[in-house]
């Protein structure tokens, strides 16, 4: 499997969360998609998107419960 090395800034809870969600999704693709094998630029580029996606539904969620906590 590729090997992708990122950095992240900000509150280390979250970056911590964002770094499991891309484990997940690429171990669970990994193993149902891609035979244990590595994977094609394509089936790499979809992994990408679902980890985009995961994070987009992750922060809404954040956005949302701050916008009903009281101040």
């Amino acid at each position: 499997m590729p090997l992708a090395i990122a950095g992240g800034a900000g509150d280390a809870s979250l970056i911590k969360q964002s770094y499991r969600v891309c484990e997940w999704v690429l171990r669970d693709m990994a193993v149902r998609e891609w035979n244990g094998k590595t994977p094609s630029f394509d089936q790499f580029e979809e992994a990408v998107k679902r980890i985009e996606s995961a994070f987009i539904g992750r922060f809404r969620e954040l956005r949302d419960q701050m916008a009903d906590s009281p101040p």
